[in-house]
């Protein structure tokens, strides 16, 4: 909502989306043989937001108060459920710690590798 705050979108925008990713602690779902294993058991979940949640019928931004947010709340809550719900959530890790680890390999610097990693994202 601070987004929204700070870059009131237009009806011309209301297909594009907020777009967020969040760790996910998948633990639970390693078999007993893997689930003593040290380290992290992480999936990530994206989470879209459709700027339309945002804006009324006629085009104009809603005000920001607890029902807009209980409402984008819901929306992301059953997107969340849904990601936990898929049986392979886990499995997509082990490539994306491989891609991180490659950059950061290559450039010696996380920064310089996470910068390159977005902006390949969004080429």
């Amino acid at each position: 909502m601070v987004v929204i705050a700070n870059n009131p979108p237009d009806s011309d925008h209301s297909s594009h989306y907020l777009n967020h990713s969040s760790a996910v602690n998948c633990r639970d779902r390693l078999n007993l043989n893997w689930s003593l294993y040290p380290g992290f058991a992480l999936s990530f979940a994206a989470i879209r937001i459709q700027i339309s949640a945002f804006l009324s019928p006629d085009g104009s931004v809603l005000p920001l108060d607890r029902d807009v947010l209980l409402r984008v709340a819901e929306v992301a809550k059953r997107q969340y459920r849904v990601h936990l719900g898929l049986p392979s959530a886990l499995s997509q890790s082990a490539q994306l710690g491989e891609i991180c680890a490659s950059l950061v390999a290559k450039s010696g610097d996380m920064c310089v590798a996470a910068y390159k990693l977005a902006y390949d994202t969004c080429l």
